[in-house]
């Protein structure tokens, strides 16, 4: 699944504009990152530490942007063009 929305992410800002919809790349991607912390605890080494915090570090920016950008859309009233 993760390699599915890594493919899209890419594209999703150029071929889009911002929409409530966007909300579904956080799950999976949140999914892959807390599958890779899990595996870096039980498999600790470098590889599997590094690959767990660039995914932590990813989502958390994700998450981030996503959230400023429909936290100024509603501020700006544009409820209607986020939905539709």
């Amino acid at each position: 699944m993760l390699s599915v929305v890594i493919g899209r992410i890419r594209y999703l800002a150029i071929c889009c504009p911002f929409r409530l919809s966007w909300w579904a790349v956080s799950f999976p991607s949140a999914g892959a990152a807390v599958c890779a912390l899990r595996y870096a605890q039980h498999t600790s080494n470098v590889f599997t530490d590094s690959v767990a915090i660039v995914l932590l570090i990813g989502v958390t920016l994700l998450l981030f942007v996503m959230t400023v950008k429909t936290l100024a859309s509603l501020a700006r009233g544009n409820l209607k063009h986020l939905v539709g």
